[in-house]
């Protein structure tokens, strides 16, 4: 896999997975006991029009962009974490049948960077 297929990928599985889930959510609750918070916001959601929900599936994609990209900044070893700590590093492979990549490999192209490019 290289880090374009992991990237485009991630973006399907998990930015656009998750989007469409908190969309759901906000048109109908999941659950037979869902949460008062939840029935709250899918109050609002539902009485809003056509244009303010697009608003707000555009707040909810922009809001999961950022997390996904924090996410791989830090994989990158670009933000730290655990306090400021950089003493370590992350290193993320994939595996199968033709062998092992290193999808961030610092002398490849950031992943955060290559999410981020259009």
């Amino acid at each position: 896999m290289t880090q374009e297929q992991f990237v485009d990928a991630l973006k399907i599985a998990v930015t656009e997975s998750s989007v469409k889930g908190v969309v759901s959510a906000l048109e109908s609750p999941p659950g037979r006991k869902p949460k008062d918070l939840y029935k709250k916001l899918s109050e609002w959601y539902n009485g809003l029009d056509a244009a303010d929900k697009n608003m707000v599936v555009d707040i909810v994609r922009l809001s999961i962009d950022h997390g996904v990209f924090g996410f791989l900044c830090v994989i990158d070893g670009v933000r730290a974490i655990a306090g400021g700590d950089k003493s370590g590093e992350f290193t993320l492979s994939y595996k199968d049948v033709d062998g092992e990549s290193i999808l961030n490999d610092p002398n490849e192209d950031y992943l955060h960077d290559l999410y981020n490019a259009e």
